[in-house]
């Protein structure tokens, strides 16, 4: 199956600002005997990683005022940046790094876009004009690359982004959900988490989308962001939820981290609350088995969970804004994630950090 690490849109909704850009390169990598600090980049509202020419290392892009920048090269997107995920499209090695872009603040009539940025450049794969243009996933999943994007105001339509021949991709929805913004495509079906649900305000909910059949999951309140991996060397995948979201936030809101275990994600439990968040905006994992590691951005830091003998220990990372992420990356030798911020920082993981 193809590699794919999704980043969750900019709080609810969408919120962005329009910001003035400056090109960035991609700092240099870290060799074994280099010594290994934290990079201090340029601004950037949003941020993304991928392997572009499969040698390991990860190229850095930085977003600013709707103008991506890479390795010298930079390309006006003409929307605002919701979704962020690297993905080995073709099983060749290489990555691709896919923006999501849409309405935003100061970007009020934009389309709904999907970019590619390769190493050679980048090209406009998909577009839809009109409507709620906001896309809420991109995902790799065993069929190819998920989409969810908005189809009206309450409407989340859920489909395969497939070939549509040359550089364009076609999207054919095959799932519907009122406000189901998280969709993570498994053997099993789409997992589907939602912020609210039917009712204004109501709590949200998780479910298993198998065909016509729905089977609901565990979740506490609304849903706010999902990841799919295998945890425990059984070869079976665990589902992690971020879930306790409130529309009272600031008072109701949990930031919440559930682990439902396979198989059938019916049975789980608790392996984080973080302190001084109302949500997490998004789980990543880095590897897999025992070793792997939890990316996880609040409302305010990021934070790296890694095991320890008493479960999941919490290792902040540094402040996020609300409207911005934070993505993995390698440099070199070393882990690291890069935080989008006025600077972007990449800042060392693990050993010798």
């Amino acid at each position: 199956m193809p590699r794919c690490l999704s980043i969750t849109p900019a709080t609810p909704w969408f919120a962005g600002c329009l910001l003035s850009c400056a090109p960035a390169p991609s700092p240099a990598p870290t060799g074994p005997s280099s010594p290994v600090a934290e990079q201090v980049l340029e601004p950037a509202e949003r941020v993304g990683a991928a392997d572009l020419d499969g040698d390991g290392n990860d190229e850095l892009v930085l977003v600013q005022g709707g103008v991506a920048a890479w390795q010298g090269q930079t390309t006006p997107l003409g929307g605002h940046v919701q979704v962020v995920a690297r993905c080995d499209l073709d099983g060749d090695g290489r990555e691709a790094l896919l923006l999501g872009t849409g309405v935003g603040r100061g970007q009020g009539q934009a389309p709904a876009r999907v970019w590619v940025l390769e190493q050679d450049g980048a090209h406009l794969a998909w577009e839809r004009p009109g409507g709620r243009a906001q896309i809420t996933e991109l995902r790799c999943g065993p069929a190819g690359l998920w989409m969810a994007v908005f189809a009206n105001e309450r409407e989340v339509e859920g489909g395969w982004l497939r070939s549509a021949g040359g550089e364009a991709l076609a999207f054919k929805a095959e799932l519907s959900v009122p406000l189901g913004l998280r969709q993570v495509p498994t053997p099993q079906g789409i997992v589907v988490g939602r912020l609210y649900g039917d009712e204004p305000r109501s709590d949200g909910d998780l479910a298993l989308f198998a065909g016509e059949v729905r089977t609901p999951l565990p979740s506490h309140r609304g849903v706010r962001s999902l990841a799919v991996a295998e945890l425990d060397g059984d070869g079976a995948e665990e589902l992690i939820v971020g879930d306790g979201w409130h529309f009272r936030y600031g008072t109701d809101a949990r930031a919440r981290l559930r682990l439902l275990q396979a198989p059938g994600w019916q049975r789980g439990r608790a392996i984080a609350e973080l302190d001084g968040e109302y949500t997490v905006r998004e789980v990543e994992v880095v590897g897999t088995g025992p070793g792997a590691w939890l990316l996880v951005t609040g409302s305010a830091q990021v934070h790296r969970l890694v095991r320890d003998a008493l479960g999941w220990r919490d290792e902040p990372l540094g402040a996020v804004g609300e409207t911005g992420n934070a993505v993995f990356a390698r440099q070199g030798d070393r882990e690291g994630v890069l935080i989008a911020g006025q600077p972007a920082r990449w800042i060392p993981v693990g050993q010798g950090r």
